[in-house]
């Protein structure tokens, strides 16, 4: 097909498939293992590598940076601004 033709109702089209270079991939030491089961804390918008509203345990409170993990066990600083707790 061309591009001035429309494309039938239910197809659907892919992205072309593509390797992802070494740099992709999150480094050893970003992550803990095993990963945190229980959370204490969610992001209020996005920080460091995790979209809002992603749960994760404070695992070191700071003053305007803070580190937690998510259920992957990604370890990573964010703002403690936007940490928001959980209520229990």
């Amino acid at each position: 097909m061309n591009d001035e033709q429309e494309e039938p109702p239910g197809r659907m089209l892919r992205p072309k498939v593509r390797v992802l270079g070494e740099e992709a991939l999150v480094p050893e030491s970003s992550v803990i293992s095993p990963a945190p089961n229980r959370f204490s804390h969610e992001l209020s918008g996005q920080d460091g590598p995790f979209p809002a509203g992603t749960r994760v345990l404070l695992l070191v409170e700071g003053g305007e940076r803070s580190w937690v993990a998510d259920a992957a066990g990604t370890y990573a600083e964010v703002k403690s601004a936007s940490l928001r707790e959980l209520s229990s």
